[in-house]
């Protein structure tokens, strides 16, 4: 069945600042947005060969080499999924690293595996 509804909202409603999100502040992982906080992120990892493995990746990401910066945008995105992956598992170390999370539907989520497909190839 459908309804029509006219409703009244009680309190103010946020549809977005019309900000964008640059390439290190998120990742979608299992239909699930993180909107994440890199600067704590990094500041967050405890294994000094995990913080030295990050900063080779970000060197690679401002490297003026199309091959070099493929290779650091995809070890970044494996690297930050393996670290999502962690999170999931232990929410308590979570605080201040994943600032909010949301499900995202199928065709927001089959969209991105698709510019990730992309991106792996062409860049």
């Amino acid at each position: 069945m459908i309804y029509k509804m006219k409703i009244e909202p009680l309190t103010f409603v946020h549809i977005g600042s019309g900000q964008e999100i640059d390439f290190f502040g998120y990742i979608i992982l299992d239909k699930v947005f993180y909107r994440i906080n890199i600067w704590n992120f990094y500041n967050k990892l405890k294994k000094e060969e995990d913080k030295k493995e990050f900063s080779i990746i970000l060197e690679k990401m401002s490297s003026t080499d199309k091959e070099e910066l493929r290779k650091g945008r995809i070890e970044f995105r494996e690297f930050f999924e393996n670290c999502i992956k962690f999170l999931q598992d232990h929410p308590e170390k979570s605080k201040e690293i994943i600032i909010y999370k949301g499900l995202v539907d199928d065709e927001v989520f089959e969209i991105y595996k698709i510019i990730r497909k992309i991106l792996k190839v062409n860049l």
